[in-house]
């Protein structure tokens, strides 16, 4: 039998010590969440599903896990409670939240996340990205909660086309530019709170040691999903640039179009892009979104004009402009970058996910016997 490290032991006997995901949110199905509530909670879900899709895709050791299991605790002992789930939410946002904590039964286990249920998270994102544009509001920073930039809407509901279309061509949404880091942190401190986030930075130079340079990479490259991302564990793709094959493809479809079918098509696939990037950014401007829409659609109409060989030679970086027009991650320094890999891998709630995992390992180490 493989023997196994005392900090791998005293984890799996720890395993029962610890109350599960659903008791750390009070049991407050019949109570109402109010709205700054729920708005922490749609921070937190994204933050946790995406931290449980980075986590799985880091090929961890048993050891690794462990420790930063550990760690994970320590974070959540000091951080701001975890947002409550099981309260009754407007009806809109209870979709939204029955729909992430579907997604999250599956990716906890390991498995694979239906069709049907991608299908969901798309339309669940598009609700909630049209709840946060409609709460968008001009601040002074003046409170601590998520009421200093939202306010909740007047629309009870929002899941109609209509009124979802309405909010994604909102005119009055204000502008945050310039301000990105102190949104960054706002975000952050409603899930992880003051000594939350100091234990984050005290972490992260420990949570670095522990990690080996194929897994920084593959979070130095990772963003915030709700799904896994296709490809994440590959040890082939880990520390290789994004390629572009997506855009790529794109274009290639692009090229293809006949010219009387042309203007039509560049106009649905421009709006559809306008539509994904609301989805993707809640809070983007109007003018922005012009900005991205526009330039787009000139590389599209210069990739129409180019010739085959041309076109091969140039696809690289016409992919590699449409990414950076998207808003592609930025590159941060060492410390910064230490920092975002313990967010990710350190969440409040990040302890169970570190659970589930070294009893698979356990289970294929039983069956490997």
């Amino acid at each position: 039998m493989k023997r196994l490290s005392i900090i791998s032991i005293v984890a799996a006997i720890m395993l029962a010590a610890i109350p599960s995901f659903g008791a750390l949110s009070e049991n407050r199905f019949y109570q109402e969440a109010t709205w700054d509530e729920q708005a922490r909670g749609m921070i937190y879900l994204l933050l946790h599903l995406s931290s449980i899709n980075a986590v799985n895709g880091m090929n961890l050791t048993q050891d690794q896990a462990a420790q930063l299991r550990l760690m994970a605790l320590e974070v959540e002992a000091v951080a701001e409670k975890i947002p409550v789930l099981k309260a009754k939410y407007r009806p809109d946002l209870a979709e939204v939240r029955d729909t992430y904590l579907e997604v999250r039964k599956y990716i906890i286990s390991g498995k694979k996340v239906p069709d049907e249920l991608e299908k969901k998270v798309v339309r669940a994102r598009g609700i909630e990205s049209s709840v946060i544009r409609h709460s968008l509001r001009e601040s002074k920073w003046a409170r601590s909660s998520c009421l200093r930039c939202h306010t909740e809407p007047k629309i009870p509901d929002i899941r109609s086309n209509k009124k979802i279309m309405e909010a994604i061509n909102k005119t009055s949404c204000p502008t945050f530019t310039g301000r990105e880091k102190e949104t960054f942190f706002a975000h952050m401190s409603s899930v992880f709170g003051k000594r939350g986030m100091l234990k984050l930075k005290t972490l992260s130079p420990k949570v670095d040691r522990l990690l080996t340079d194929s897994q920084k990479e593959i979070l130095r490259t990772f963003t915030c999903c709700l799904t896994p991302p296709k490809d994440l564990s590959d040890p082939i793709r880990a520390g290789q640039a994004t390629s572009g094959e997506k855009e790529i493809e794109i274009l290639r479809a692009v090229r293809k179009i006949p010219t009387a079918y042309w203007h039509y098509a560049r106009s649905r696939a421009l709006k559809k892009l306008e539509l994904l990037l609301v989805f993707k950014y809640p809070g983007i401007t109007e003018e922005k979104i012009k900005t991205i829409c526009d330039g787009v659609g000139e590389i599209y109409d210069k990739t129409r004009t180019l010739s085959d060989l041309d076109f091969e030679m140039d696809k690289g970086t016409l992919a590699a402009e449409i990414k950076s027009m998207g808003g592609s991650k930025k590159e941060l320094g060492k410390h910064q970058q230490d920092y975002m890999n313990a967010l990710f891998l350190l969440i409040p709630g990040t302890a169970d996910v570190y659970d589930n995992i070294i009893k698979r390992m356990n289970s294929n180490e039983i069956l490997n016997q």
